[in-house]
């Protein structure tokens, strides 16, 4: 596979994620992952110069999937990925 293939079918697997993670297609969206994924939530804001609490850390794609789908299936998401 070439670099510009490789590039390719990285952007094609970001447009996916954000566009199964928007249309609340779980079962797709968790094929986006490997099944030992480790994710981590991290969205501490730094104060005063010292780090903020770590977010969890969620390992395995079931977990992912149902942790994130927990978090936003009423919320209404778009999102925009760019380079």
């Amino acid at each position: 596979m070439s670099t510009a293939d490789e590039l390719e079918a990285i952007r094609a697997l970001k447009a996916r994620y954000f566009r199964l993670m928007d249309t609340k297609d779980w079962r797709a969206w968790r094929q986006v992952f490997a099944d030992d994924v480790v994710g981590v939530f991290d969205n501490a804001v730094s104060t005063n110069g010292a780090d903020g609490a770590p977010g969890p850390t969620w390992t395995g794609v079931d977990e992912l999937v149902s942790s994130v789908r927990a978090a936003i299936e009423e919320c209404t998401t778009v999102h925009h990925g760019h380079t």
